[in-house]
């Protein structure tokens, strides 16, 4: 019988995809431990809500997810986390785990590195030192949208340097605040030593009080949001100075728990 230390291997994730069945019928299967079920419909949370971003900026996502049913399976499971408690941290619905890779790396490898461990961002480092952030969305509009050569031109040239975080203490509603404000689909989530804790997403928001209305308000934020794309491709968007970017808790030197 599985068991929650067991951690979630990526095949797993890979094995279960939305719409080959319910979030019901996922809980009933034995052959998965607790930890995997929610694994499974946290990844799928982030494939329905990408769907709806893609929908909302008429992209073209293809037809709606169920997500209120696998909301409604994932508060099931989150018994420990009390989500329906209007105090819900950002610390106890924040997805653990942060990936990252260096600044000098090259965007082909991010990307294949985001392929692997199916994740949409990953954190830059320089040295133990956190300067940005680099997602799929900044791959296809910055590199891929602007002709770069993946294989010749670093994560630095393309990465978002502003590190939006919160401390983990936040309630859901101010962490989800900060993200309307800053138009931003992920937050970075730091502890009482300013050390990387965890990222809080969309899907995460969505455990808290009222999901529906604070990841319907932070999209309608996001899609008013400047688009990342405006960064001219010759122009640096790295070693900004913190005051250059007024408003929100900006962290760019924290050392982060990398790996795991």
């Amino acid at each position: 019988m599985p068991t929650d230390d067991t951690r979630t291997e990526p095949t797993t994730l890979m094995r279960y995809q939305i719409g080959d069945m319910t979030p019901s019928e996922l809980i009933a299967r034995e052959e998965l431990s607790r930890r995997d079920k929610l694994a499974v419909l946290r990844q799928w949370e982030h494939d329905a809500l990408e769907l709806l971003v893609a929908e909302e900026e008429n992209m073209g996502g293809g037809p709606s997810p169920p997500l209120s049913e696998i909301r409604d399976a994932m508060r099931a499971l989150n018994t420990d986390r009390d989500p329906d408690r209007p105090d819900t941290t950002a610390g106890a619905v924040m997805t653990q785990g942060v990936r990252t890779v260096h600044s000098d790396n090259r965007i082909a490898d991010a990307a294949r590195q985001m392929r692997a461990e199916n994740v949409g961002m990953l954190i830059v480092l320089d040295g133990d030192r956190v300067v940005g952030t680099v997602t799929d969305r900044d791959i296809a509009v910055r590199c891929v949208g602007k002709d770069l050569d993946a294989r010749a031109h670093a994560v630095s040239d393309i990465m978002t340097n502003r590190v939006v975080a919160c401390p983990t203490q936040h309630t859901i509603r101010e962490a989800a605040d900060l993200m309307a404000r800053e138009g931003l689909r992920r937050l970075c989530v730091v502890d009482e030593h300013g050390g990387l804790a965890g990222v809080l997403s969309l899907a995460d928001l969505a455990l808290g009080v009222d999901g529906d209305a604070t990841v319907g308000r932070v999209l309608r934020a996001i899609t008013r949001a400047p688009a990342s794309g405006d960064t001219p491709a010759d122009q640096a968007t790295s070693r900004h100075s913190e005051s250059s970017h007024p408003g929100g808790l900006h962290v760019y030197n924290m050392k982060p728990a990398v790996g795991g």
